[in-house]
């Protein structure tokens, strides 16, 4: 567990402008700018087994951003977020099922909207061989699986565009 207050006199970040492009009208134009800031937050992971092979772990983390001088929320702040998954291992065989999760974040800076919550569920299955000169890895990854529609609110193009839908990844990979 973490908790954290940081006092910044120049805070650089993007501020929309409130032009929209000339190369693409449905976005905004961005300028750095620096201003003071406070920044208040949490993070907390664990890992916790269960049995001998099972295990759970997660993560969250929450971040308040005042812009002090305009007593207004700092823009692209992420809202209350974690992770938590329970996971299978026996020998060269690993398996897990997780739960991604964000709350709405409603306290959004100028010309920045607001973003629902959302629940997103994946899948993992990892199959190792190891042999005198590599290791070998196979696996199986299911992103989102019931294919929800979910925007993360640091994705600038959130309006456009949201998060991949599902998402289906057969790897291989050979360490040398």
């Amino acid at each position: 567990v973490a908790l954290f207050q940081n006092d910044i006199t120049n805070y650089t970040f993007p501020q929309n402008t409130g032009q929209k492009s000339w190369t693409r009208a449905d976005l905004f134009v961005y300028r750095y700018v620096g201003e003071h800031a406070l920044m208040r937050g949490a993070e907390m992971s664990f890992h916790l087994p269960i049995f001998s092979h099972l295990h759970t772990a997660g993560s969250m983390s929450y971040v308040w951003g005042e812009l002090v001088d305009a007593n207004q929320p700092i823009p692209y702040i992420p809202p209350l977020e974690g992770k938590i998954n329970i996971g299978y291992e026996l020998g060269p065989f690993n398996t897990s099922a997780a739960l991604r999760a964000a709350a709405r974040q409603y306290r959004v800076g100028e010309f920045e909207s607001t973003t629902d919550g959302y629940l997103v569920f994946d899948l993992y299955a990892q199959y190792m061989i190891s042999t005198q000169r590599h290791l070998h890895s196979f696996s199986l990854s299911v992103e989102n699986i019931l294919d929800s529609v979910y925007r993360k609110h640091l994705n600038r193009v959130r309006e456009v565009m949201p998060e991949p839908g599902r998402n289906i990844r057969l790897l291989y990979k050979i360490f040398i």
